[in-house]
């Protein structure tokens, strides 16, 4: 109670819960958490905490370097708010495999996960100004966008075969998606999960290296009233069990819809296909509200190696229609 500073000697705090709730507790009010020096979460437990009580507005320095295995930034109540300032040496970084959490949080410093560190940004919603870097650079390092509410004024990059997954609803939009940008050249693919509702022009907002982005949608788009269409700067878009809802697919020879593995993708509103699609075994396009082929005349390839593969009508009255083809690859049932 009453702020806590780490003096001129640069101290470091070493947090190793072993499961029970370890390290700092800031019990309400207004206070700082200042200085020059570092917190090591030195064991993967989320019993390592810098946390607070509700209605605890909570300031940590630009000085105060975070990292670790894994730990908790904050508390999962909405009255309770960490600033993480910019402008020196802090920030929080998550560099050991592991899980750093980071709950209600406005970040005018940076956020990171390297060398399989795993950065989770919860609570009931967080803010990156425009001061604010949220970065993952390597295979295995990701981050995790569960909050329901999120702001991104500021830089989100994800590198070198690191791994996004987006979450919840974007306060502002299409501008929120824009400094948001994938790029895995030469190390196999960085990865964008796409996990919660987007429209179409959110995902197109997005920058990419089309060569190198693997995009999966695994939450629910919103394509009502346009057409997408996949190209050489967009890249592919996998389907990780996710949902279209309305408008046109579409495609160049550049690049197309693919499954992510034995997955399904549910077509509900009325989809339009007007691509040619390859379906491997356990594929499926499950169809909500009728499913219509375009004036491209796509086909549709079903390679079936046993078990059930192509298209499922969901109930209801429903029509599929347009001018294509459906091509049974395979002798299976």
């Amino acid at each position: 109670t009453g702020d806590l500073t780490l003096g001129g000697s640069n101290p470091t705090l070493t947090f190793n819960s072993g499961g029970s709730q370890t390290g700092l507790y800031f019990n309400g009010g207004t206070q700082s958490f200042g200085g020059t020096g570092s917190v090591v979460f030195a064991t993967n437990s989320t019993g390592n905490r810098i946390e607070m009580a509700a209605g605890t507005d909570l300031t940590i320095g630009p000085n105060i370097a975070i990292s670790g295995a894994g730990g908790y930034v904050g508390a999962n109540t909405p009255t309770a708010l960490v600033t993480l300032q910019g402008g020196g040496t802090g920030g929080i970084t998550s560099d050991v495999a592991g899980n750093i959490a980071v709950f209600n949080f406005t970040n005018e410093s940076s956020l990171t996960a390297v060398t399989s560190g795993d950065l989770s940004l919860h609570g009931t919603s967080w803010t990156n100004t425009a001061s604010g870097v949220i970065s993952a650079d390597g295979v295995g390092s990701t981050i995790n966008m569960v909050a329901p509410g999120w702001t991104n004024a500021g830089s989100i990059s994800v590198i070198n075969g690191a791994t996004l997954t987006t979450g919840g609803t974007p306060t502002s939009g299409v501008s929120d998606y824009t400094n948001i940008s994938i790029d895995g050249s030469g190390t196999g693919g960085s990865t964008i999960n796409l996990a919660g509702p987007l429209t179409r022009a959110e995902l197109l907002a997005f920058g990419r290296d089309p060569l190198s982005t693997i995009i999966l949608l695994s939450g629910t788009l919103d394509n009502t009233g346009g057409t997408l269409t996949l190209d050489n700067t967009t890249g592919n878009l996998i389907f990780n069990n996710g949902t279209v809802n309305g408008g046109t697919l579409a495609s160049t020879v550049d690049a197309g819809y693919l499954f992510n593995g034995s997955v399904d993708i549910n077509f509900t509103g009325g989809v339009i296909l007007d691509t040619d699609i390859n379906f491997a075994n356990t594929n499926q396009i499950r169809v909500t509200g009728d499913l219509t082929l375009g004036g491209s005349n796509p086909t549709l390839t079903f390679n079936s190696g046993g078990s059930q593969t192509g298209l499922y009508f969901n109930g209801g009255t429903q029509s599929f229609g347009g001018t294509g083809s459906v091509v049974f690859a395979t002798n299976s049932t």
